[in-house]
């Protein structure tokens, strides 16, 4: 009996990454959501021909051989830094490296690839001209759409153009195992774990809105204690919390209603799975906090990456300063350490979405802060703008 995909769906181990869509010779497979609200293969059985090709894609099986060549005396370099254009900072999540990354792509006439809001929901996609950099920036806190993105790639690239790919560290390795070449950039993001699409829609079904998008690290309450804010089609905004107050946030930060997989990820450790890791530097040293703006902690992991970088800094698009593994990795567990507890509050949630609303859900399972510790926030926030003038 030949080895299928569904395999790896079948032990809660598959990622939705797509690299099975991506390689059937045959487009037997689709990608669809299952019953907890993530993406899985599903596979045509009329039109597979038992191939195993795409069971020989998945990442999760096929362990991808590092040389030496790729490697900078066999370890990552970590970085601390922030794009040098403070427009950039102010509209990215955290420092703007990603955008220093993809402008210098873009002025190469390459491509970038990222996630972006399409259709009320999150999908990868490709963009040629730095104008458009804005639809992917800022962090996507739910499961994107990579439909055949990674042959998009292997045809730009066979072009002749370099192309540029962030996702998260399942995705890069999806796309690692389906192509690699010398013109590829790829760049992992640091991945606390993908929530159930089907309670994120729960709950932005019980704000009676027609919302259009969500900024889920919303900075205009500082890089620190960002918000989520939520988005209607005029971009108008309906309602911006502290993520401490918002309870899909709560619930995701807890951990309740991620993947099955997310709990033990073989790609969020090292070596990471991209050339450069990019993610915020929470826990960051004083000196280099750039006072609340946003600072990324950025990981060089092969000679690929560490050459961009050393680019990035030479054009002065980019201040980065060499820090040690455990001051990067200290608040940032997920950069080294694929393992989550998994609360017994998640089979409560997922084997019951058919009857939950999200007010169930939140009533059941999410407590919000409590009055004592939402004074105490406020106070605090107050005496350290009264210092400050």
């Amino acid at each position: 009996m030949p080895e299928i995909v569904t395999e790896v769906v079948l032990r809660q181990q598959c990622t939705g990454c797509s690299a099975c869509m991506n390689s059937c010779p045959v487009d037997a497979i689709e990608m669809n959501y299952n019953a907890e609200g993530f993406l899985v293969p599903q596979i045509a059985e009329k039109l597979c021909i038992k191939c195993s090709i795409c069971y020989k894609k998945c990442p999760v099986v096929q362990v991808l051989p590092k040389t030496e060549s790729e490697l900078i005396d066999n370890a990552p370099t970590f970085y601390g830094g922030w794009s040098l254009n403070e427009t950039v900072v102010k509209a990215s999540s955290s420092g703007g490296v990603f955008t220093e990354l993809a402008r210098y792509v873009l002025e190469q006439k390459g491509k970038v690839y990222g996630a972006r809001w399409i259709n009320k929901g999150i999908e990868h996609w490709g963009i040629d001209s730095i104008a458009d950099i804005g639809i992917l920036q800022g962090s996507k806190y739910l499961q994107s759409k990579i439909g055949f993105t990674y042959r998009q790639i292997k045809n730009d690239i066979t072009s002749g153009k370099k192309v540029l790919f962030v996702g998260t560290p399942c995705q890069v390795a999806g796309l690692n195992s389906y192509f690699r070449h010398k013109n590829l950039i790829t760049a992992d993001l640091t991945c606390h774990g993908v929530p159930s699409y089907i309670v994120y829609k729960k709950y932005i079904e019980l704000l009676d809105h027609p919302i259009e998008w969500v900024n889920f690290r919303d900075k205009t309450t500082g890089w620190s204690n960002y918000s989520m804010s939520l988005h209607l089609k005029n971009n108008s905004v309906i309602k911006s919390q502290y993520n401490w107050k918002n309870p899909f946030y709560i619930g995701f930060l807890k951990d309740i209603y991620l993947n099955s997989c997310c709990y033990q990820c073989s790609f969020s450790c090292l070596p990471r799975t991209g050339d450069i890791t990019l993610g915020d530097f929470w826990g960051v040293p004083a000196h280099l906090s750039n006072h609340d703006r946003g600072t990324s902690v950025i990981i060089a992991n092969n000679l690929k990456g560490y050459q961009l970088l050393q680019e990035l800094i030479s054009k002065k698009q980019v201040y980065l300063e060499e820090v040690n593994k455990e001051q990067a990795t200290l608040s940032n567990p997920r950069l080294v350490k694929g393992q989550l507890r998994i609360p017994v509050e998640r089979e409560k949630i997922l084997s019951h979405l058919d009857q939950y609303g999200f007010k169930d859900i939140q009533e059941k399972y999410i407590s919000l802060p409590s009055n004592k510790y939402i004074l105490k926030f406020y106070l605090k926030k107050f005496i350290k703008k009264y210092l400050k003038s």
